[in-house]
């Protein structure tokens, strides 16, 4: 399905063509991380970077963190709001009410009118220049990139991630693939020692504590990468062969102005059953629709859980 990057010259966020393929087991229940193993002695080593890991944001942009809770511009605003709906609310309730439905009628239309933009935008692509070719890199010159994967109580999908780590068309000694584990997930690690790794892969274990979080695995992971670029993946992610070096052909393209490129998902398991060819629904009109009208528009790309490439942190 590679088609190849479009190099187009979007900023903070971009989209690139490589698509990534990921499961979906068509059940809607979820796994609970709460129940975490007994307390373990931690190195003084990791005890520092697991702090430095989980408290990058905040120190470095606290004006972007959740962690430091509401401002003090967010909590005026929250509470005016709540005193004015209440007051209307004693004064009028036949006015309050016709109030709140007016917003959620204008938030209900405001959400066809994104749709419709989309469909107006997928039906008729407008004429732009030609795009900067992207050259394929020699493999010399290529930088390291790093792949992250956080795990967890996944064993079973560990044989079908490892053949996809190792299909990536990129050159061993310039891959860095980083696989998390949480501590005390013994089934999964006993699968990934069951599995010949290919070179440049490598397993770390996310020292314990909480909340015990896919972000908390990854900001660890991050502390050891060694890439120039970084990208994160699913455990049911079979990315295309190709993906990372169009990646980096596209970063080269945009000159240092994309922070971001996101890589179009499916689903290659859509006629599983019923509620996956939803998820196919979904994904196809998501990234071949939606988020490309975003972009045509430079409106904020919402970015999912998976396939984000990123320079690295440094």
């Amino acid at each position: 399905m590679a088609e190849g990057s479009r190099g187009e010259p979007w900023h903070s966020v971009a989209l690139a063509e490589p698509r990534t393929s990921c499961a979906r087991d068509g059940s809607l229940g979820g796994t609970s991380s709460d129940d975490a193993p007994p307390e373990c002695g931690l190195q003084p080593s990791d005890a520092e970077r697991l702090h430095l890991a989980v408290t990058r944001l905040e120190r470095l942009r606290p004006d972007l963190s959740a962690r430091l809770g509401l401002t003090a511009r967010q909590k005026t605003f929250l509470g005016t709001i709540a005193i004015l709906g209440g007051s209307l609310e004693w004064l009028d309730p036949s006015a309050a009410m016709l109030a709140v439905q007016a917003l959620l009628a204008f938030s209900f239309a405001l959400l066809l009118a994104i749709r419709l933009l989309a469909i107006w935008v997928a039906l008729t692509p407008v004429k732009a220049p030609s795009p900067r070719p992207l050259h394929r890199c020699e493999d010399a010159l290529l930088p390291v990139y790093t792949v992250l994967v956080a795990l967890y109580d996944e064993a079973a999908v560990v044989p079908q991630l490892v053949a996809a780590l190792a299909a990536i068309d990129y050159p061993p000694g310039r891959l860095d693939i980083i696989v998390a584990l949480e501590a005390g997930d013994g089934e999964t690690l006993a699968a990934l020692e069951r599995t010949n790794l290919t070179v440049g892969m490598r397993t770390i274990v996310v020292p314990v504590g909480r909340p015990r979080t896919k972000p908390r695995a990854l900001c660890y992971a991050l502390t050891y990468a060694r890439g120039a670029f970084v990208v994160v993946y699913d455990a049911e992610d079979q990315p295309e062969p190709g993906q990372l070096r169009e990646a980096v052909a596209a970063f080269a393209a945009g000159e240092g102005t994309i922070g971001c490129l996101q890589a179009r998902l499916n689903i290659y398991n859509r006629r599983e059953n019923w509620l996956t060819a939803q998820f196919a629904i979904e994904y196809t009109a998501l990234f071949d629709a939606v988020l490309p009208a975003y972009a045509r528009y430079r409106l904020p790309v919402p970015l999912g859980g998976t396939s984000n490439h990123f320079p690295g942190i440094r």
